[in-house]
């Protein structure tokens, strides 16, 4: 591989005398490039510009056959003339160099110190005075060391390739390192990146024309052949160049012919210039262009979020960045010409040799003789102030950045005018995703903050260690337990944000709701997306009420239940059964497609649809007062006409045998609110129940009926129940320092503190705390009340609970004016069940709406199971080795019947006797 050249027209490094070492290559001897040896392919890289003699005037080559190339940059009278020649060994490539008359290399200075080390040629010059101004490195092959001449960098650089990146990194210099890359991996690196980009711009409807700039060019051969093996690449791809001015001339001819052929439309032909890489390229040297350039932009990969390529474009460039790091300016020009004129005329005012002549030609003792002698500590201040300036230029110069790859192309050339105009930096909505197993880059769109899991399948890979249950060759998955951070619907009901503790329904503030609107009002909100008008409130009224009577036969199915049946386990069973005494509303008997249609306008699909929203809505407060009455032996209420859905709920559970029976307002009030806050919460558990069985297109009645299953869990509806268990423990408000001091020490779990979603204050804690207060004031303050608050109060105040963002939640609160109330502990999931119904159908009625369809939910899994093994015969099986306690069912206990029947013997059909089972 070979490095790019300088130029007599490109500006050289400010600090000179420090060396800048451009370019180190490595190939083996046995690589040949298209069929030519190493000196072939150098005489060939040069040849199409040999008629450029300004280009080769300034730079010297010397190659080492076994593939090294290198130069040393240098502007210098006795450099005036193209130098190439090829050494056979290192002796050979010392005496070619003195003979030609390097700078600062002398025959006393290589032929002393050609020296032999851990068989490693060591070529260190014993002239740092003389080399310092020239150059600071000299590099070898590859186990040569080489030592740096100056204090800056006072020591061996390894030059072993696997140590080179580390090496890069740890000295900071601003060169660079590539090893070999003529097999296909970063020529398929390269292909597929310019595939990409070309098909990211081909429809925007502009033209554009596809550059790629790499220093190297060794990975060329490959890419030409992988070019050859897969076709030609789109024809908006122009070419490759290793040479940067090399590529702005060919660019600036680009433009010329797109001009003569196109006209005006030609120049607005954008030009990309794409800059691969697979390890970290920074080029620190400002990098400016040509008017005639534009549009332009430079575009490079990144890896894992990070930029791997780093330019400097001068501010009065218009180049568009993309996937590029912006290298941070040096110290200010105009700063490093002030402290250079500051030094300069100390220099020139304390000049020691004027001191001297001073001295002489007056006497002693005169105040100008002491004038004079003031003159020697100006002299060493400007002493001082040099070293002082050098050593910034250096720490400007050589900036820290990432591990890798560092370049340092020279400046701009001066032939080449700045224009006049702004960097931008535009930003693309896509991440962009390397395999390092094969090499392979991809470009995965970002829409809402997200990407699609099904854009991450696409990236493939064949590899012989995967287990064939991995399934590599068909796509990447996306493992999330517990769908921690997995998004499985596009939502328009239900907006949460966690970190700034952020509840909105519809877009609504949830305390504006809990303040001002009513349960049946945020209902509709939910439903249908708009708080509905004074007609339509009453009208959606008026039929919610008139769908809350039940079936007889579905009382007669309460009453089967047993007297201490909990009230979820019936509220499950009633929901399901629901479903029996509406076969009109079942997709099983009435077709897949009769709340699917809805999607299209089907007029007649749409009102079955939203019939049986209004049934369950409607039936939900009447079925959980049946299982509440059941557990009470009670005889079961009819719906009141004239009450509020909370008041009517109220009825249906504490009427006794008054027929003007109103709940008291405050009471009915709370319980209207907590509705409207558990009426809905994001695609939690039970809603994600709800939607992954609707999307098998069950009816509705079954669908709700899984998500009170769901919520019966402690986890979910049952976190009220167990906070107020967990403060009939603490007992008084003199135990809880005690307790929390478990908590703290992990030996408890403090319930009701908070929550997945939530890292802040729960706004519906926020929402009620006002309510409970008001509630209490009502029902009296109990022992119970006082823990409570307590609790919280010291919660509050714990650097434990603070730092983990614990705070009480909804289930704190809720659950204490249920107790208030005088609500049994079990009863609270049922509380909790019958406004989510609302939820759930708001959910489902989206999903059935989707213009898209419907697809069943079908998550995958990630198999860790045995593989593929053979059936062995039942008495040729022997012990699983190692088998764990889960690995054989458990001994069941039996109850004496059990023992007596299975002691028992029984004659089977053919009338033999079966022995005992025990």
């Amino acid at each position: 591989m070979w490095s790019n050249d300088v130029h007599q027209d490109q500006e050289l490094p400010a600090n000179q005398d420090a060396v800048f070492l451009h370019g180190l290559s490595i190939a083996t001897e046995s690589e040949t490039r298209d069929g030519m040896s190493n000196a072939g392919a150098v005489q060939r890289l040069f040849a199409p510009r040999a008629h450029d003699a300004q280009q080769i005037a300034t730079m010297w080559q010397c190659v080492y056959s076994a593939g090294i190339a290198f130069y040393l940059v240098g502007n210098y009278p006795e450099w005036r003339e193209g130098i190439f020649s090829v050494a056979q060994d290192v002796s050979s490539l010392f005496q070619w160099l003195l003979s030609r008359g390097a700078p600062g290399i002398s025959a006393r200075s290589t032929c002393k110190r050609v020296i032999q080390h851990d068989s490693a040629s060591i070529w260190t010059p014993t002239r740092p005075s003389a080399i310092k101004s020239r150059t600071k490195a000299l590099m070898a092959t590859g186990t040569i060391t080489t030592e740096a001449c100056d204090t800056y960098h006072g020591h061996q650089i390894p030059l072993h390739l696997p140590d080179m990146a580390g090496m890069v990194a740890a000295m900071n210099d601003p060169f660079i390192v590539m090893t070999d890359c003529s097999s296909l991996g970063f020529a398929r690196v390269v292909w597929d990146f310019i595939a990409l980009k070309i098909s990211q711009y081909r429809n925007d409807g502009n033209g554009h024309c596809f550059f790629v700039f790499h220093p190297d060019n060794a990975w060329m051969g490959a890419f030409m052949r992988l070019e050859r093996a897969e076709g030609q690449l789109p024809p908006e791809f122009i070419g490759v160049a290793h040479d940067l001015f090399v590529l702005c001339r060919w660019m600036l001819c680009v433009r010329v012919a797109l001009v003569q052929a196109m006209g005006d439309a030609g120049k607005g032909i954008r030009f990309h210039i794409l800059i691969p890489s697979s390890e970290p390229m920074v080029i620190p040297r400002p990098l400016s262009f040509i008017d005639a350039l534009y549009p332009l932009t430079l575009e490079g990969p990144t890896r894992r979020g990070q930029t791997l390529v780093w330019l400097r474009v001068v501010p009065e460039s218009a180049g568009v960045l993309k996937d590029i790091g912006a290298v941070p300016s040096p110290c200010p020009v105009g700063a490093e010409r002030k402290a250079c004129a500051a030094v300069c005329i100390m220099w020139i005012v304390a000049s020691p040799a004027l001191v001297m002549v001073c001295k002489l030609l007056c006497s002693p003792r005169t105040p100008f003789y002491m004038a004079l002698s003031l003159t020697t500590v100006f002299h060493g201040l400007a002493l001082v102030a040099t070293l002082w300036f050098k050593r910034e230029l250096l720490r400007h110069h050589h900036c820290v950045f990432p591990r890798g790859i560092y370049l340092d192309t020279s400046a701009r050339p001066r032939a080449w005018p700045r224009a006049n105009m702004t960097v931008k930096t535009i930003p693309r909505p896509s991440l962009t995703v390397v395999d390092n197993r094969t090499g392979k880059s991809y470009e995965l769109p970002i829409q809402h903050n997200s990407v699609l899991a099904t854009d991450i399948k696409k990236i493939k890979a064949q590899s012989h260690t995967d287990r064939a249950e991995d399934e590599t060759s068909q796509g990447l998955r996306v493992y999330d337990p517990a769908y921690m951070n997995t998004a499985v619907v596009q939502s328009k009901i239900t907006y949460i944000n966690g970190q700034d503790g952020i509840l909105r329904y519809r877009g609504y503030p949830i305390e504006q709701l809990v303040n001002k609107s009513n349960f049946l009002e945020s209902a509709f909100l939910l439903i249908y997306g708009e708080l509905p008008t004074g007609s339509q409130l009453q009208s959606w009224q008026d039929e919610i009420m008139h769908h809350t009577y039940i079936h007889s036969d579905i009382e007669g199915m309460f009453k089967s239940f047993r007297y201490d049946s909990h009230p979820m386990s019936m509220m499950t069973s009633a929901f399901a059964t629901l479903g029996a005494f509406a076969p009109e509303a079942n997709p099983s008997l009435q077709g897949q497609k009769l709340y699917t249609d809805a999607a299209t306008g089907d007029p007649a699909a749409l009102q079955v649809l939203d019939k049986q929203i209004l049934r369950i809505i409607g039936k939900a407060p009447t079925l959980a007062a049946a299982s509440y009455r059941m557990r009470q032996g009670r005889p079961f209420n009819r719906p009141a006409q004239g009450l509020s859905y909370t008041g009517n709920f109220l009825y249906l559970l504490d009427n006794l045998s008054g027929h003007e029976y109103r709940p008291h307002p405050v009471l009915e009030r709370a319980l209207d609110a907590l509705f409207i806050i558990h009426a809905d919460h994001e695609v939690n558990c039970s809603t994600a129940t709800v939607l992954q069985v609707g999307s098998s297109l069950v009816d509705p009645y079954s669908a709700v009926a899984a998500g009170c299953a769901a919520l019966y869990g402690p986890s979910h509806g049952g976190a009220s129940e167990s906070a107020i268990r967990m403060l009939m423990e603490i007992g008084s408000p003199e135990n809880v320092p005690a307790f929390m001091a478990k908590v703290e020490k992990r030996e408890r779990v403090l319930v009701g503190f908070g929550h997945r979603v939530y890292k802040n204050v729960d706004p519906r804690s926020k929402a009620i705390r006002q309510l409970a207060e008001e509630v209490f004031e009502v029902t009296g303050r109990n022992k119970l009340l006082d823990t409570a608050l307590a609790l919280a109060k010291l919660a509050g105040e714990s650097d434990f609970m603070r730092s983990r963002n614990l705070y009480p939640n909804v289930d704190f609160y809720s659950g204490l004016i249920y107790q208030a109330m005088g609500f049994p502990l079990d009863f609270y999931p049922v509380l909790f069940a019958v406004p989510r119904c609302v939820g759930w159908l708001a959910h489902w009625r989206q999903q059935m709406l989707n213009p898209s369809g419907v697809k069943i939910w079908r998550p995958r899994q990630l198999y860790l199971g045995e593989g593929q093994r053979d059936y062995v015969q039942a008495e040729r099986r022997g012990q699983k080795t190692g088998a764990g306690v889960f690995d054989a069912p458990s001994q069941v206990s039996h109850g004496g019947d059990s023992k007596r029947n299975k002691l028992a013997t029984y004659r089977d059909e053919r009338g033999d006797i079966l022995k005992p089972k025990l």
